[in-house]
């Protein structure tokens, strides 16, 4: 194990393998103006937030949103048979945890802007936990919690930051030759505050030390993945993945977060390194209440739909090793009349957005059901439509195909009339030339007497 110890942090190694990361550090960025406000910066986002994010739309769907995160579990979860996002229970739960922040906060969530929005145009809608150290005797203060890694503006890395990041923290060496090992221990000693030892190796002890290097490489190897899909992406914005936790003491849990009392092993290895790496940028960890838990099984609900927002399980890149959900005993021993009591305590303050952002997704479904039933009644008449114009085309058919007839009878007749007036004309001319005929002889008869009479013939 002394062999491991001397593996992961080493006194000495030779620097010509790595840039200088003064190099990587943008001055502008960096070093803005006095009272010269830096702009939000998007960032590289999962393509499974971008999915929750569409699944989310401008409609506030939370139940859209959480059927989604619902199927992501099913994949990237560590472990989906103890999944807390299993079975129907759940959505109830989850559309109220996911109905207590602004939308715009959830949006920044999982497009990886919240720890730049914060200090922006959402600093009056996140909740921040209270600062300061702990209370011996707290009050409850259940929360859904997260650690997001990032410099003073909120702000993450390069792609090439983010690569001598990861070779840093695989190869545990900085640049110009300086000890990895002293530059953690410096960082460390300041983050303790004065709270135990303040060498890191002695703080993660031999036992754990093993376990530590692998989740490193896991968590180097993810985010490798992670840089080439950023990449590929033409993104050169990377923000670590958040931690996510649940406490039933939030002041409390994120003062040994900050003083790196109790945290996973590989957050704290990560804040030090960047700290060390890029001090001047001022890494620390931006924390932030995703949820205010009011009830005993929220609590599990909570912890496992932040992690999916956040993209936190070490499936992604992220700092959450087991999976969400498995360690909140504490929220089932705690008395019910507390629970009561914080409801109460917070329904008009966290709680404030739940119940307008409900009734904004009600209105939303209700506009869709009218929009639904408008476009039905447009299909239909259009459907009536096309049937009487169906109908007055065949009707019209029947007419032309009935006009034709008449027609072609009324042809037939008039030719039929002309042949019988032409049979009667003939007729008629043949009986007036016989009755001419018989008047002349007549007539001639009428002379021939008459010559006779004349003459005395007989």
């Amino acid at each position: 194990m002394a062999a491991r110890k001397q593996t992961l942090m080493p006194d000495y190694l030779p620097d010509d393998d790595i840039e200088d990361p003064d190099t990587l550090v943008d001055p502008v960025q960096n070093n803005l103006p006095t009272g010269q406000k830096f702009q939000c910066q998007p960032a590289y986002i999962e393509p499974e937030q971008q999915q929750m994010l569409d699944a989310l739309g401008d409609n506030h769907d939370y139940f859209g949103l959480a059927e989604e995160i619902g199927r992501i579990e099913a994949v990237k979860a560590v472990s989906y048979h103890v999944s807390r996002l299993r079975g129907p229970i759940w959505k109830d739960r989850g559309v109220h945890l996911l109905a207590q922040r602004h939308i715009e906060v959830l949006k920044a969530v999982l497009n990886t802007t919240l720890a730049q929005r914060a200090q922006l145009d959402l600093w009056d809608k996140v909740r921040v936990p209270a600062q300061g150290p702990f209370n011996p005797k707290p009050e409850l203060d259940a929360v859904i919690y997260v650690n997001i890694l990032a410099d003073r503006e909120g702000k993450g890395l390069t792609c090439n930051e983010f690569e001598h990041f990861l070779a840093a923290m695989k190869r545990r060496f900085i640049a110009s030759g300086r000890s990895l090992r002293a530059g953690i221990n410096g960082n460390f000693g300041e983050c303790r505050k004065g709270n135990g030892t303040k060498d890191f190796n002695q703080h993660i002890g031999k036992a754990r030390l093993q376990a530590m290097e692998d989740h490193t490489n896991d968590f180097v190897k993810a985010n490798e993945a992670t840089l080439q899909r950023a990449r590929d992406a033409n993104s050169n914005h990377i923000m670590l993945k958040g931690e996510v936790g649940w406490t039933w003491c939030c002041r409390q849990r994120c003062y040994e977060h900050r003083t790196l009392t109790n945290s996973p092993e590989v957050l704290q290895l990560a804040t030090m390194v960047l700290q060390h790496l890029y001090r001047p940028r001022g890494f620390k960890l931006h924390q932030f209440v995703l949820f205010d838990i009011v009830q005993e099984d929220e609590a599990s609900v909570g912890e496992s739909i932040g992690s999916q927002l956040f993209t936190s399980y070490a499936t992604y890149g992220g700092f959450n090793v087991d999976q969400a959900g498995k360690s909140v005993n504490r929220a089932w021993q705690i008395d019910g009349g507390a629970w009561m009591d914080r409801r109460t305590q917070i329904t008009n303050t966290e709680l404030k957005y739940v119940l307008p952002n409900l009734e904004q997704m009600a209105n939303s479904y209700l506009e869709q059901e009218r929009s639904v039933k408008d476009r039905k009644c447009t299909e239909d008449a259009l459907t009536e439509l096309e049937a009487t114009q169906k109908e007055l085309a065949t009707e019209e058919a029947t007419s032309q195909r009935r006009t034709g007839r008449l027609q072609r009878v009324t042809q037939q007749a008039q030719a039929q009339v002309e042949e019988d007036e032409a049979t009667i004309d003939a007729k008629y001319t043949g009986r007036l030339e016989l009755a001419k005929a018989e008047e002349d002889g007549c007539e001639f008869r009428d002379e021939l007497s008459a010559l006779v009479k004349e003459f005395g013939c007989d």
